[in-house]
């Protein structure tokens, strides 16, 4: 039957004494070890260059003032337990000839300082006048790349500490070599002046109605080009047509010079074709891959390493 109200109860416990694990050496694998004897100090040590000490707990209670050590006396005999975990420091070289700038999130670190796995650093080297960015020379270590950014993820391994040495080359003549001008292409196609037609809506879509059929293909209307699909209906963003990429505005109008789509740029010629490889803009170099997007930063073109400026210009 349970009680009407409530109830005190009493018991007692017996404290069972389990002493720590004393004549400790040893390497844990995951950048340190802790040394010990029986009824004296226990001491951790970092093993592993690169790493520093994140924690230690002893019987159960974490020290304050202990990150980022690299050996550590306790100043007490532990009873129980001592537990100790390392982390990285992420190292990287004051360059010649060109600066190294590691950030994280929007802070800028310093070479030693602690960062964990799984973490996002973004890395800037930025040639001085007259030199170059040298990747193959240039070590990047416990890193991943994110794609082609500027952006690295801290991995894991304990024989891999992150760490970045950054080298510059003095820029050669078969470096300033000025790219070979693209030839424009062809413009488009225009409907001859007796083909004068008028735009119709119909279910939404735009058509170009001349001699009462709807028009195909490019048309020119004031000024401004257009392309039509196959049924007639106005077509809008990219637009393949005979091996060319094109760029249609929401209003169906051909785009030239910079257009941005998706967080990239391209560059659409004067008869609105994509460019691909070298441009020059108002006297600036430009490169854009094979898919049109324009490259910023350190590049491998051909056997030469090109840097780009963040707005894409080439550092010359």
């Amino acid at each position: 039957t349970m009680p009407a109200g409530a109830v005190t109860l009493e018991a007692e416990f017996d404290v069972i004494d389990v002493p720590v694990a004393y004549g400790i050496d040893n390497d844990y694998g995951y950048g340190g070890k802790i040394v010990g004897a029986e009824g004296s100090n226990c001491a951790v040590r970092v093993s592993v260059t690169g790493y520093v000490i994140d924690t230690i707990s002893v019987d159960g209670k974490r020290l304050d003032g202990v990150r980022g050590l690299t050996s550590y006396t306790t100043t007490t005999a532990p009873k129980r337990s001592i537990f100790a975990t390392f982390t990285y420091t992420v190292n990287f070289n004051t360059p010649a000839n060109g600066s190294l700038t590691v950030s994280r999130e929007s802070e800028t670190i310093e070479s030693g300082s602690i960062v964990y796995a799984g973490e996002v650093l973004k890395i800037t080297v930025t040639p001085n006048s007259g030199y170059a960015f040298n990747a193959a020379a240039s070590v990047f270590s416990g890193l991943t790349r994110d794609g082609t950014t500027n952006n690295y993820t801290v991995t894991a391994g304990r024989e891999t500490p992150p760490s970045v040495t950054a080298v510059f080359r003095a820029i050669t003549s078969a470096d300033t070599t000025t790219p070979v001008t693209p030839t424009p292409p062809e413009e488009p196609t225009t409907v001859s002046d007796s083909d004068e037609g008028t735009w119709e809506q119909e279910d939404g879509a735009w058509k170009y109605i001349v001699d009462g059929e709807a028009a195909t293909g490019w048309i020119q209307d004031d000024g401004t080009w257009y392309y039509l699909a196959p049924d007639g209906i106005m077509e809008t963003g990219w637009v393949k047509d005979e091996g060319a990429w094109y760029y249609l505005a929401p209003s169906g109008a051909m785009k030239t010079g910079w257009v941005k789509d998706k967080g990239a740029w391209y560059y659409l010629a004067p008869n609105g074709a994509m460019k691909t490889g070298w441009v020059k803009d108002k006297n600036t170099w430009y490169y854009l891959n094979a898919s049109g997007k324009m490259l910023t930063g350190a590049q491998k073109i051909g056997n030469s390493i090109y840097t780009f400026r963040s707005n894409g210009a080439w550092v010359t």
